[in-house]
């Protein structure tokens, strides 16, 4: 009786660590997707400026326009 717990706690642990194991690299693979996908549409020129940010399109648009 006393081999059997310790095999019913092998059994136990051993499915925890494996379920464990396996949920950490099914997570790793859709964080990658996901990552992929984001950096992808980061690429796209939406407003066709160019890579500007906020500041730097008010000022190009002021240096358009003659003002300073």
């Amino acid at each position: 009786m006393e081999y059997g717990m310790y095999i019913v706690g092998a059994v136990i642990f051993g499915s925890y660590m494996y379920f464990t194991a396996w949920n950490i690299i099914v997570s790793g693979k859709t964080q990658k997707k996901e990552n992929l996908k984001a950096n992808e549409q980061e690429k796209i020129d939406y407003d066709g400026t160019g890579e500007f940010d906020a500041s730097e399109r008010a000022e190009a648009t002021k240096i358009k326009q003659g003002k300073k």
